[in-house]
């Protein structure tokens, strides 16, 4: 996912004239839309013992926020999630 990486540029001087900082942040922009896989993979990845929730969404480009209400949706039965022995995952009680 090239597209996903955001790119910073910075610009200073102190030559006469100068108007400030200038940064230049690219990236995606507005709102993306995950296959419903790709979010139960997420969510799973974050059972496993000595991840955290904030450390898989860093990973992956997703905020905290939305991860949890992933898991939340995967709790409620809203979000298909593929059998858990089937991956050898030991899933932590939700």
């Amino acid at each position: 996912m090239d597209s996903d990486i955001q790119t910073y540029v910075s610009s200073h001087s102190d030559d006469p004239g100068y108007a400030g900082r200038i940064d230049i942040v690219t990236g995606p922009t507005g709102r993306r839309r995950w296959p419903e896989h790709v979010k139960a993979a997420m969510v799973l990845e974050t059972f496993r013992d000595g991840v955290t929730v904030a450390d898989v969404a860093r990973r992956h480009g997703v905020s905290a926020p939305q991860l949890h209400a992933w898991r939340r949706a995967a709790r409620e039965g809203l979000l298909p999630m593929p059998e858990d022995d089937a991956l050898g995952l030991v899933c932590r009680s939700w």
